[in-house]
Formats: C-alpha cells, structure tokens, sequence
C-alpha cells in the first residue's frame, strides 16, 4: 500500500503560537477525505516553530487514485481570548497528495498569511498564489439520481473545486469508461498550454453551460449531457470525474445534431470523427501544422512515422486517430478507434534512442502518450515499428501555442 507524508508551510508575520490549522486530503471523484488527526490534541493544531505541519502518514490502497487527491487548509489566528478565528479557509494547495511520496518532503506551495494584529485579514474564499478558483453557487449539472444539497451530489460546489485544482495539479482529463477519447485529447491539449483559457471554459460550463475558447462554441444550455443519465454505478460513484464530464461531454454534445450524448454508457454519440477534431483545434486557435495519413489508410508507412517524430517533443502536440490494440491492456481488434495524444518521441525500449530512418530495421518501440487520463509509457512492450504502424491512421500535427 502506497504510503505519502503531506506536510504544509505557512509565510507569516503573525507569531506562530497565535495560529492553528486543520487540513484534509479529499478526492473530488469518490467524494473521500482523509482528516489528518494529531494524538492528544484537539482541532485546531499547533503550528511548529518553523511555521510548518508534521509531515502525516497517508496510505491510499488504490494507487491509480492517488492523483486525484487534494490536500485543502485552514488556518486560524487565536485571538487573547483564545478564541480561534479561522483566517483562510480551504486554500487547496497546488502539490497534490502524490508530490508528497517521500518522507520530509517540503511543499512548493507556502500558505501566505501576512497581516497586522490589529487588522486582521480574513481569506475566505479557495484560493491559491496564482491562478483564481472560485466558482459560483449557479449550476446548471445535475446527476438526478444523488441531486443538489445530497451527500452523494457530484457535481457540489466543494467537488468542483476541489476537481479543478485536481485537474491543474496533474493535467490529465480523464475519460474513465467511457467513448470520449476525442475530447480527452481535446482539453489534454487545451490544459497543457493553456490552463487558464481551460479553467475559465470548466467554470463556464459548471455555471451557465456555456462558453468560447475563441472560434470554438461549447454550448450545453439546452443539452441532456446536463441531466446525465446512469451516471455513478451501485456506489454512487461517478462513472466519469465530474469535472471530465462537465467539459468532455458538453464538447461532445454540443457537436451532435442527431444523437444525444447523455450518458457514459453510450457509443455512437460519443464517437469523434477526424475532421471534427481537426475542426475544434483549429477554432480553439492551435495552429494546424500538417496532417500524415488518412481515414481510408489500413497503417501509416514508416516514412510517415519517422515524418511524425521529426516533429514529436515540446512544440508540437500530435493527435492520432489508432487501434487501441496498441496500447498496454488492450485487447481491442485492429479498429480505427481511439485518439492519442504523443507527449514524446517514438523510442527504441532498449536504447531510448529516437526512432530514425537511419536506425535499426524493425526495433522494438516505446511512446509516451497521452491516453485514458495518463501521460505515460503506454505502448505494449513487445511491439515492434512495423507492428506500431498499423495501429495508427491519421495524425494531426498542432503547434503547442495557444
């Protein structure tokens, strides 16, 4: 069981026997918190000396969630009444419980409480040192099955939050079970050049089911994707992260003329075509460099692979419409069925040297990809480069600016 050590750091002027905290580990998606507790003493607790936390022993049995975990903060400020006035309330901050995996570990994210005594300055909203969090009460999602003001909601304002601090801590939206690899590969692009332009496009859609990302239009206000069904299983577990499926699904529905995208359980409307990719990355204002291959190709050619890793690396992002066949626990027919995204070059697994023209004749391959809410080495590690050719189909190449 994997075991993490979240500790926090506060820049003060005020004396550090004059404040006191409480924190919590939460998951936005599973609706968990962990209260960190400190044997003997009652909430709030005691800052050290050095205006710092003890370091907490978390475990977390699901290692694949631990991504998700936020680590939310209050502060108090203790009056000559010994009264506790809380003075910031749920800052999250920006590491996540996964920055936290060695003992001692300090935080990037120093909580700032700087005041006079006599002025007190009470922060009330959730906050971090730069980028602005809050959301409103409005909504327009709604899950009927756990509604507004039920403990199971998915879509509260305190999830929200917690769900879009998630997503900027480790930028990769995740589609779970569901069809819409299209629109994960979408806003993976979207939140790693441009988080702010994304954050303004999930709050917008919480809130008003609207929003612009310059040409392209996502508007839901009329859209079932806002009443999902079937959304959380027998647990009440969502079957998408609610914040995935307040931008995934409303990008998706928002195209549909026809079919109705109101529920993860459903295909055909969540299915993305490849002009309709190229079309939403052009509107958002990504700069089109070229596209190799076709929808009609059954594999691109090695020229055309050693074309796409010329430009593979930090400028450009490549989306590929492939087989999911390729990717490690799969075991899907050769389908023209999932977009990627590549985050790196195509590697030889021995070497790690890139994948050229000049190079070995059929070496066996590795590739961080973006895909199923991970950035990571994800290819099946037996494959070799003319395997890995014909899982993929069409590629477009974006630059990275937006």
């Amino acid at each position: 069981m994997p075991t993490y050590y979240p500790s926090v750091q506060v820049k003060s002027n005020i004396d550090y026997n004059k404040l006191k905290y409480e924190m919590y580990i939460f998951n936005p998606i599973t609706n968990h918190k962990i209260y960190v507790k400190i044997e003997n003493e009652k909430k709030p607790y005691s800052l050290n000396k050095n205006y710092q936390t003890p370091s907490f022993q978390i475990s977390v049995k699901n290692i694949d969630v631990v991504k998700d975990y936020v680590i939310i903060f209050k502060l108090y400020y203790v009056d000559k009444n010994q009264k506790n006035i809380l003075v910031i309330n749920d800052y999250l901050l920006s590491d996540g419980l996964d920055f936290f995996n060695v003992n001692g570990k300090r935080s990037r994210d120093v909580v700032k409480y700087l005041t006079t005594e006599n002025e007190l300055k009470v922060i009330k909203s959730s906050q971090n040192n730069d980028v602005e969090l809050i959301i409103k009460n409005s909504r327009v999602f709604i899950d009927t099955k756990n509604p507004p003001f039920t403990p199971n909601d998915p879509f509260s304002v305190e999830r929200m939050q917690a769900s879009l601090k998630s997503r900027l801590i480790e930028p990769n939206p995740d589609q779970a079970s569901s069809m819409l690899c299209g629109p994960a590969a979408f806003f993976f692009c979207l939140l790693n050049s441009n988080r702010s332009k994304y954050l303004k496009c999930a709050k917008e859609l919480w809130e008003v089911g609207y929003t612009e990302i310059n040409d392209l239009k996502i508007d839901v206000r009329k859209s079932p994707a806002r009443f999902p069904k079937n959304y959380t299983d027998v647990n009440n577990m969502p079957k998408v992260p609610p914040i995935d499926w307040v931008t995934l699904a409303s990008l998706r529905d928002s195209e549909n003329f026809i079919l109705d995208y109101d529920s993860p359980d459903k295909e055909s409307s969540a299915v993305t075509p490849p002009h309709e990719l190229k079309a939403w990355f052009v509107k958002a204002g990504f700069k089109f460099i070229k596209q190799i291959g076709g929808i009609d190709k059954v594999g691109l050619t090695r020229d055309e692979i050693f074309e796409l890793n010329q430009y593979a690396g930090p400028n450009h992002y490549i989306v590929c419409l492939v087989s999911s066949r390729v990717l490690v626990g799969s075991d899907s027919p050769l389908l023209k069925n999932h977009w990627i995204v590549w985050t790196d070059k195509l590697r030889g697994k021995y070497d790690n040297m890139e994948i050229t023209k000049d190079g070995a004749r059929n070496p066996t391959v590795s590739l961080r990809l973006f895909s199923w809410g991970r950035n990571a080495l994800q290819v099946k590690p037996t494959y070799s480069l003319e395997s890995f050719r014909f899982t993929h189909y069409v590629a477009y190449i974006f630059s990275r600016n937006l």
